[in-house]
């Protein structure tokens, strides 16, 4: 018997910050949070994906070449984007969104967060541990 073909690869998506922090790498699990807005779900934690890679593009060529069909934004946005400064594109496969939104007043008070999330934030082990018992995604992470 041959072997089964490898499973195809999942798309990956790309989201764009302005973050500083050089810690993310691949294979990390990343959080996704909703801030302030007129959404129901605002201040909440909406979504969970793996990294797979984080780039630096130094100028709006490399950076619209990394972002091809993979982000929401538009060529003006990633124009608009790339003119305020460094840029981190980080690459991850979307694990779900969460059925459960986990609010930011439950972040803080199992004290996941000290504060309201402004830019990339690092958790530690012990938060993520209690974390990802609210999360509800309907399999394991």
């Amino acid at each position: 018997l041959s072997p089964p073909p490898p499973l195809p690869t999942p798309p990956t998506r790309v989201y764009l910050t302005h973050t500083r922090s050089k810690q993310m790498r691949a294979g990390d699990i990343i959080f996704f949070y909703m801030s302030r807005g007129q959404h129901a779900d605002s201040q909440s934690i909406t979504s969970v994906g793996v990294i797979a890679g984080v780039n630096h593009p130094q100028d709006y060529n490399e950076l619209a070449r990394i972002t091809a069909r993979r982000s929401a934004y538009t060529d003006p946005q990633l124009r608009a984007f790339a003119a305020r400064g460094a840029v981190t594109a980080i690459d991850f496969l979307l694990v779900g969104h969460l059925g459960q939104r986990v609010p930011l007043s439950d972040l803080l008070t199992k004290k996941i967060l000290k504060g309201w999330p402004q830019s990339v934030t690092t958790i530690r082990a012990e938060c993520y541990a209690t974390l990802k018992r609210a999360l509800n995604l309907g399999f394991s992470v």
